[in-house]
C-alpha cells in the first residue's frame, strides 16, 4: 500500500486525448500509478476523448511535475487540464 503522507484532498478535472482504447489503458495506469493520485473518477468516454476528475493529495504543482515525469503531455487550461501521450 503506498501512502503520501500529510496534504490535502484535492481534485482537478482534467480531458486525456486518445487515439484508441489501448491508449486509453496505458494512459489511465500512468496516472493511477501516481503516489498522490487517490482515485480517477471517470465523467464521460468518447473514441477521443476521456473527461474526468482526479482526486489527488497534496500540491496541484506536485501532481503536475509526476505528470510530465511520466512523459505525458499536459497543458493547464483555467478549468481543468488535457493530457495526452503525444
Amino acid at each position: 500500500i503506498r501512502t503520501v503522507r500529510g496534504g490535502e484532498h484535492n481534485k482537478i478535472m482534467m480531458l486525456a486525448s486518445i487515439s484508441t482504447m489501448p491508449s486509453w489503458t496505458q494512459l489511465r495506469k500512468k496516472l493511477s500509478d501516481l503516489p498522490m493520485v487517490d482515485r480517477i473518477e471517470l465523467l464521460a468516454l468518447s473514441a477521443k476523448q476521456v473527461d474526468m476528475i482526479v482526486h489527488y493529495r497534496g500540491e496541484a504543482d506536485s501532481l503536475e511535475r509526476a505528470i510530465v515525469s511520466r512523459n505525458l503531455r499536459l497543458v493547464k487550461n483555467k478549468d481543468y487540464w488535457v493530457v495526452s501521450r503525444d
